[in-house]
């Protein structure tokens, strides 16, 4: 596994990796069957404070090279002792050489810090790779959303 490390992104890393990551989770939305304004409605809400009070955003670094990014900070149910990840992103040229898994051991060393005993997420279920690393980790499904098009 590499020796990867966490720093806080810059403002203006903060703010390519919003406008970035707003795209993505857009079309990640309207892929799982949503129409694209309701998505657009959505992501807006959700990101118009990026990040959030007590979230933290990182880099992933291997050796001062930043590898791909992390979000992460208290959940929506409002639990203190809850994290979750809201982002594991590795660069396509990192992807599948162990730093997923390793942001994920750094997220929950995180989550620890910051008095969490449960570290939580969603995922999209075409998100296959995403759904084994996080398998692969330890985390269980525990819900599922299911929905058919008429």
């Amino acid at each position: 596994m590499p020796d990867v490390s966490l720093r806080p992104l810059t403002d203006d890393e903060i703010t390519a990796l919003s406008a970035e990551q707003f795209d993505v989770y857009v079309a990640a939305r309207v892929s799982a069957g949503e129409p694209e304004s309701v998505a657009r409605e959505i992501a807006g809400a959700q990101f118009a404070e990026f990040p959030a009070p007590g979230h933290r955003v990182h880099a992933i670094v291997d050796g001062g090279e930043r590898v791909g990014s992390l979000w992460l900070g208290p959940g929506p149910n409002r639990r203190a002792d809850v994290e979750w990840i809201y982002l594991v992103e590795v660069a396509p040229a990192f992807r599948g050489r162990g730093y997923g898994k390793a942001a994920v051991r750094l997220a929950e060393e995180d989550a620890r810090a910051h008095g969490a005993v449960e570290l939580t997420l969603n995922v999209f279920h075409d998100n296959t790779t995403a759904r084994a690393l996080y398998r692969s980790a330890g985390f269980e499904v525990r819900s599922e959303q299911m929905g058919k098009r008429l």
